[in-house]
């Protein structure tokens, strides 16, 4: 299921998030009327918590942080994620001239024209000097991480909370924010637990089994998530069997012959040719 939530995100990450590294939420003409759809991402957002412990870590640590909280982190965890979301090499310059000594009273050129450089791009009208530079750059982190976007981050934690309000009610600590978003490692393998399949075809139907023939929930979730995914981004899991998908897309079977090519594309390669060659 982990696999299904990282393909979400990705498609999300492109269309509603910026940053270089790791990403915010981006408000522009196209999105930032769009209440639902950030409700909506907030919802997957619960939903892939608590049906797999999934966390999108690409998001930047204090955007998380106000995920969960429903308040802003400490300074340093804005200046830290506001790095994060920069280039490398800007992220290792502005890193130097937080660490200059702030009795010097400015920069050496062209180190100087650099900083200026990168820093009115994000709006810091300032020239920066080491004794204002942390300020600066505080700022602009908080301003670009927070402020900026916050219509958006509002309305993803509004997502959350009305989908699994006794979850996010009370807040997690602030070290079970921390460890989740520096230890948790998402990976494709519990996708594959829903499903049957031989893995050389890697066409998948859904599997009914003791651990999840009961669970209606789960698999009404996992339809609100295709329906969300097709209508945010287009987004068809196409290694689900075509007849699966016929049916979650039209309601009714499809042909004698969907059927028996869909089963067929289930299979490994020496079986499916040695049952095509019989049926031929």
């Amino acid at each position: 299921m982990s696999e299904m939530f990282t393909l979400f995100w990705e498609s999300v990450y492109r269309s509603y998030f910026t940053g270089i590294r790791q990403l915010s939420p981006r408000i522009s003409l196209s999105n930032n009327l769009l209440s639902d759809t950030w409700q909506v991402i907030g919802r997957i957002f619960s939903h892939g918590y608590v049906l797999s412990n999934f966390i999108p870590t690409q998001i930047t640590y204090s955007t998380l942080y106000y995920l969960f909280m429903g308040n802003e982190p400490a300074t340093r965890e804005y200046e830290s994620s506001f790095l994060n979301t920069l280039s490398k090499r800007n992220e290792t310059l502005l890193n130097r001239a937080m660490r200059s000594n702030p009795s010097v009273p400015r920069f050496q050129e062209p180190f100087q024209s650099n900083l200026v450089a990168i820093l009115s791009h994000y709006g810091a009208t300032a020239l920066p000097i080491p004794r204002s530079i942390n300020t600066i750059i505080s700022q602009i982190a908080r301003y670009h991480l927070h402020l900026q976007p916050f219509y958006a981050s509002h309305n993803i934690r509004t997502g959350t909370l009305r989908s699994h309000d006794s979850i996010w009610n009370p807040c997690p600590s602030n070290y079970s924010i921390f460890h989740l978003f520096h230890l948790f490692h998402p990976t494709p393998d519990n996708v594959i637990d829903h499903f049957d399949v031989e893995y050389s075809n890697w066409r998948l139907s859904p599997r009914i089994s003791p651990s999840n023939d009961l669970l209606s929930d789960t698999w009404q979730v996992i339809g609100r998530i295709l329906s969300h995914g097709y209508v945010l981004s287009n987004l068809i899991p196409t290694q689900i069997t075509y007849s699966t998908l016929y049916y979650l897309f039209m309601g009714n079977e499809p042909t004698t012959r969907e059927y028996m090519s869909s089963f067929l594309n289930t299979l490994s390669e020496r079986n499916e040719t040695l049952l095509n060659r019989a049926m031929r």
